[in-house]
């Protein structure tokens, strides 16, 4: 969903329950997600272009992996401990390059 519904804050421990749990990392020798896989992120990032004001409300939204953009954007600034996600057609990303 684009959007958990969630009422908790950012600075309040979370509740672990059947809606809200923790996130199994991957081994670090688990081979890298292929090109275009389908996954979900979550968090309380900003929500809008140029905007600096966190999400009072944990969101989620699906993306994409693209294991190509390394090469093709930001100019080598995406390094080996960093994943690019997003949409073949726009509108929604796991994060904002601030430059």
């Amino acid at each position: 969903s684009e959007r958990l519904k969630s009422s908790m804050d950012r600075s309040e421990d979370p509740i672990i329950n059947n809606k809200v749990e923790p996130v199994p990392l991957p081994a670090p020798d688990s081979p890298p997600l292929a090109n275009l896989a389908q996954c979900i992120v979550s968090g309380w990032g900003v929500t809008w272009l140029n905007s600096y004001t966190l999400s009072p409300v944990l969101n989620s939204v699906d993306v994409n992996i693209f294991s190509n953009c390394k090469y093709y954007y930001y100019f080598f600034r995406i390094t080996d401990n960093m994943i690019c996600a997003g949409s073949l057609y726009g509108g929604k990303d796991s994060c904002q390059v601030r430059h």
